[in-house]
This record gives structure tokens, sequence and C-alpha cells, in this order.
């Protein structure tokens, strides 16, 4: 479980610093991303994946969309709260918002079923 979810997490890694280094090419005013950048991006989509992951442990997803809703307001709104007071009070080199993403993608993440299991019937 731990191997699956770390190769998740590094695999949204794997979009996301490209994704920060087109925007800051594509932006005028922004910095070129330094090493301490990038590792601010490893720490705050670790931590936001592990949130989403702890809030599913929790809370599972239901079949309800409703349910489905609420949940993932839940989830969203003190994440994002979370990624704006570290924006204040640390002023990292990249966007906080990478933190609510990674706990929302990390709340949605299911554990692989294996295959080679044997079954119990």
């Amino acid at each position: 479980m731990l191997l699956s979810a770390i190769r998740f997490w590094l695999g949204l890694n794997v979009v996301l610093l490209p994704l920060i280094l087109l925007l800051r090419a594509q932006t005028p005013q922004a910095s070129p991303l330094t090493p301490a950048g990038v590792l601010w991006t490893l720490g705050l989509s670790g931590a936001g994946f592990a949130l989403g992951l702890a809030f599913a442990r929790f809370w599972p997803l239901s079949g309800s969309p409703m349910a489905r809703a609420i949940r993932t307001a839940l989830i969203t709104l003190p994440a994002m709260g979370l990624a704006m007071a570290l924006t204040l009070t640390l002023q990292p080199p990249v966007t906080a918002l990478i933190l609510p993403l990674a706990a929302f993608l990390g709340s949605q993440w299911r554990l692989p079923i294996d295959s080679a299991a044997p079954s119990t019937r």
C-alpha cells in the first residue's frame, strides 16, 4: 500500500513540476524555479496528499452524489484555508495551492486491487 501511494505521489509531482515550470516561463515577472522551490513543491504536495489520505480513511467515498459533493467540500475548504495560512506566514517560492489540489487527489485515491491475491469464497 505504501509503495503504491508513493508512486501516485511521485506521479502527481511529475505532472505538477512541468506545469509550474511552464507557467513560470509564460509569466513575465516570475522568478525562475530554484531547488528550494522544487523542495517546497514536493513538501506541499506530500502534505496535501497525506491530508487527503487521512481524510479518506475516516470518511470513505460513497455512491451518493450528494454525499460525494459534501465530502469534497469538507476536504477542500480546510485545505484551502491551510494553503492560505501557509502562503501568508511562510511565503513559499511556489504557490501553496498545490496543497489543496494534492489533498483532493489524495482523498480520491484508492488502494489498487491485487489481482494475484487468492479470493476467499
